[in-house]
């Protein structure tokens, strides 16, 4: 990727083949691209910074951990998000995108410093396990980033530290759908834009076979978008390959019968 030369493995993108759990790879790589589509918003949409999956390592995110070591773990990773970006304060930040990797479960954080407010995106229905889903993570991590804002002068970190994390009741969460919540995570990234759900254009069906069909062209659409963005170096290689491809014979191109069991094996063995 162009912004940090970081490197990404076509083992990390077989992930998003279908019924398969996605690689933190994936999400990384997709936040670089949200970022660089954020230099084009529309005048008037919110300025949005994405983060790295678990920006802080879970372990940090728990009592015995001194409040210092997140704090300075943190500050040092937003200069470099931030000189990496060319953003020169943070101020200039309207929202705060952190994806959460717990398990292999994957949920979402929202920071809103324009109109202060915090706020959990999960696709699973939450049922009595909710203390054992997140425990501390969320309390903890608003914790160092209000600190955070507040050593950069930000006039909104103290109306933020009164915010508790909202986990809205979305139309679209699933109760059986486990393995396709590094999807929804994207799709939470890719469209929110503010304002809680009322309004918000995400464009999933209620749990169905329709939403199911729907997530399966996003693991294609998703993986579309981070090979031929513009902040993948390979970009033109990729392309060229993809032409020669198109042009084998339709029995070469056809994948064997055990291509999924092939993938999770790779998985298991590389990542």
């Amino acid at each position: 990727m162009t912004q940090t030369d970081t490197e990404f493995y076509k083992v990390m993108f077989e992930s998003l083949y279908p019924e398969v759990y996605v690689h933190a790879g994936v999400l990384e790589a997709m936040m670089h691209v949200l970022n660089e589509e954020e230099k084009q918003r529309s005048p008037g949409s919110p300025f949005r910074l994405f983060l790295t999956p678990n920006i802080l390592p879970l372990p940090l995110l728990v009592k015995d951990v001194p409040e210092k070591q997140r704090k300075d773990l943190l500050n040092d990773t937003m200069t470099l998000v931030l000189s990496n970006l060319k953003i020169n304060h943070i101020n200039k930040v309207d929202m705060i995108f952190i994806p959460i990797i717990k398990s292999e479960h994957v949920f979402l954080l929202v920071l809103d410093l324009k109109t202060p407010s915090f706020e959990l995106f999960d696709n699973m229905v939450i049922g009595d396990e909710r203390v054992d889903r997140y425990e501390e993570i969320p309390t903890y991590m608003r914790d160092v980033f209000v600190n955070y804002f507040l050593d950069q002068d930000h006039p909104n970190a103290y109306k933020l530290y009164q915010q508790t994390p909202k986990i809205p009741d979305l139309p679209w969460k699933t109760t059986e759908n486990g393995e396709d919540c590094g999807i929804f995570c994207m799709r939470h990234m890719k469209t929110y834009m503010g304002g809680g759900v009322k309004g918000w254009k995400c464009g999933l069906l209620p749990e169905s076979d329709g939403q199911r069909r729907q997530l399966q062209q996003l693991r294609i659409k998703y993986l579309c978008k981070i090979l031929t963005s513009t902040v993948n170096i390979l970009k033109d290689d990729i392309i060229v390959q993809a032409r020669e491809h198109d042009r084998l014979d339709p029995k070469k191109k056809q994948w064997p019968k055990t291509i999924k069991k092939m993938i999770k094996s790779r998985q298991t063995r590389f990542l």
